[in-house]
């Protein structure tokens, strides 16, 4: 339609050769905008590819298998941990505030979003945990964003010592089959792509405690949470990630058992038990 309305002003400009500009101006150019843009999308997304496979060869190839016929218990912040007791030498992974939880000492931590936990406080406690014996895991998200207080800064990470890693906006298709090429699937929570580091362990049993899917809240003190003690999850989008998770590792871990401690907004999902 466009083409032909150009086609129709064109008539009414006097001279051969300013008709056709008028053409090349209002037809070509726009078309050789979009390849440059078309062209700049694609040398983005192939810069990203490359940078998420090296990054990933180095942090997260090493662990693969680590855990093969052990237990495996990733902790994240629902208040449903109050009724937690520790599952006696489990692989421990915890996600944001998680390693407040004092009865255990974690092997994994996970954080991608910097506005759960900034504040040079908190930041200093998650530098100084478990030095040497906590592997510490710092996830690029939002990158495209620019919002200060969803990326995590490159210079903490280095503080830390902590390793980098990738994750997007997942659906079933784009959870990590090899973790040491793809990006981690995101659907919402951090939570997601310790679940993924935990299948590449590949344990003999996945035990989730603190995983409520519900508005109750931490188990610890949080000053993102409301006046009433409230989070602001969005729980469908998170009950819609761990259907995907669930059927992924089916696909690729059917040996490895997901269990689901004191459930709440996860019940029925997986083998439930209430400690």
């Amino acid at each position: 339609m466009k083409k032909m309305i150009v086609e129709i002003c064109s008539w009414f400009i006097p001279g051969k050769e300013r008709r056709r500009a008028f053409r090349r101006r209002h037809t070509k150019r726009p078309l050789i905008a979009l390849q440059k843009s078309l062209n700049n999308d694609m040398e983005r997304i192939v810069q990203r590819a490359l940078s998420t496979m090296v990054m990933h060869q180095r942090t997260f190839a090493p662990f693969k298998g680590a855990a093969t016929g052990r237990d495996v218990v990733i902790v994240a912040g629902g208040p449903s941990v109050s009724k937690f007791k520790p599952i006696a030498d489990a692989v421990y992974i915890g996600v944001n505030r998680a390693y407040k939880l004092k009865e255990v000492g974690f092997d994994y931590l996970f954080w991608q979003d910097y506005g759960v936990v900034r504040g040079r406080e908190t930041l200093e406690e998650l530098r100084d945990y478990r030095k040497d014996k906590c592997i510490k895991f710092i996830g690029l998200i939002c990158e495209d964003d620019w919002k200060d207080n969803l990326v995590f800064p490159e210079s903490y990470a280095l503080e830390m010592g902590a390793l980098r890693y990738r994750a997007v906006e997942g659906s079933l298709e784009r959870f990590a089959y090899d973790l040491s090429v793809q990006p981690l699937a995101d659907c919402g929570s951090v939570v997601f792509s310790a679940l993924q580091f935990a299948l590449w362990l590949n344990p003999r049993k996945l035990y989730l405690a603190g995983c409520d899917c519900s508005h109750n809240g931490y188990f610890y003190k949080a000053e993102s949470a409301g006046a009433d003690g409230s989070n602001t999850l969005e729980i469908d989008r998170l009950v819609q990630g761990y259907v995907w998770f669930k059927k992924f590792a089916r696909r690729y871990y059917p040996e490895t058992e997901i269990i689901s401690l004191n459930p709440v907004g996860l019940r029925g999902m997986f083998v439930d038990k209430d400690q």
